[in-house]
C-alpha cells in the first residue's frame, strides 16, 4: 500500500520532522507502523521556528526522479556504510538555496540520532553498543523489528552477531583471507560456452558496483582487467 502525501522535506536540515497531523493520517491508514516515544523529546529550530520531537516513525520512501520512481531500500546510514551516499547524488542536482535558512539542526540532528538509538535498543532489550560496529549491527536489528522481525529472538540473534569478530564498517583488505576452500569449476564433457547480454543497472548500483570494484582493487584484492570485453575492473 502506498500513501502519497505532498510534503517538502529540503530544508538542509539532516533531520526530516513530520507534522503531528501527518503522522495520525500515516497510523490510521497502516497502523502496523511502530511509533517510538523518545525518552528525552528533542527540541530545536529550523527555519527560524522552534519545534519539539517526541517521537520517531521509520518510513519506506520513494523518489520520483527522471527514470521513474526509486524506493530507498534502507536507512542513510546503512546506504553509507555499502557506499550510497544519497546526500551526494542529490547534492548534484540541487538547485541553487539560500545561505541562511535560518536552520541550526546540524548538531541537534545528530543528538536525535543519538536519541532514537538509545530508544530502540531499550526497547530490544540490546547491550549498550561498545563501538560503532556494534551501532552499526543494532541498527540493522532494529530495521529487522520494524519489518516484523520477533523480539524473542532478538537476543539469540545479537548473539551470534558478536561471537566472532567478523564485522567491518568499511571494508579492510589488511584482513586476513578467509580459511574457505578454493571454488573449482569442472565443465562436464560436451558443454557448449554461453554469454549472456550484459545486465543493466540502475544509477545507484551502478555507483555502487564501480566503488567496491575500485576498492577490491585498490587493496589488491583483485587486479584489474582492461582487456576483457565489458569490464570495468
Amino acid at each position: 500500500m502506498t500513501y502519497s502525501k505532498y510534503h517538502c522535506p529540503d530544508t538542509g536540515a539532516d533531520q526530516n520532522v513530520l507534522p503531528q497531523r501527518m503522522l495520525e493520517e500515516l497510523i490510521t491508514l497502516q497502523p502496523f507502523h511502530m511509533m517510538v516515544t523518545l525518552k528525552e523529546p528533542m527540541i530545536g529550530a529550523c527555519n527560524n521556528l522552534p519545534f519539539q520531537a517526541n517521537a520517531y516513525v521509520d518510513l519506506a520512501l520513494q523518489l520520483q526522479t527522471a527514470a521513474g520512481p526509486v524506493k530507498i531500500p534502507a536507512s542513510g546510514d546503512t546506504l553509507k556504510v555499502i557506499g550510497i551516499d544519497f546526500d551526494g547524488l542529490l547534492e548534484q542536482a540541487a538547485t541553487l538555496q539560500l545561505d541562511d535558512d535560518g536552520d541550526d539542526l546540524e548538531e541537534g540532528g545528530d543528538a536525535l540520532k543519538e536519541q532514537s538509538h538509545r530508544s530502540k535498543a531499550s526497547k530490544a532489550k540490546l547491550p549498550e553498543a561498545k563501538d560503532e560496529v556494534e551501532a552499526a549491527l543494532q541498527d540493522l536489528i532494529n530495521e529487522a523489528i520494524d519489518i516484523q522481525f520477533p523480539l524473542e529472538n532478538v537476543e539469540g540473534l545479537w548473539r551470534v552477531l558478536t561471537k566472532n569478530d567478523i564485522w567491518r564498517l568499511k571494508f579492510d583488505g589488511s584482513d586476513p583471507p578467509a580459511r574457505v576452500k578454493p571454488l573449482k569449476v569442472t565443465p562436464k564433457d560436451g558443454y557448449v560456452p554461453y554469454r549472456c547480454k550484459g545486465r543493466k543497472h540502475n544509477l545507484l548500483e551502478e555507483r555502487f558496483l564501480n566503488l567496491l570494484a575500485k576498492e577490491l582493487c585498490d587493496d589488491g584484492v583483485v587486479n584489474a582487467n582492461s582487456k576483457a570485453h565489458g569490464a570495468v575492473w
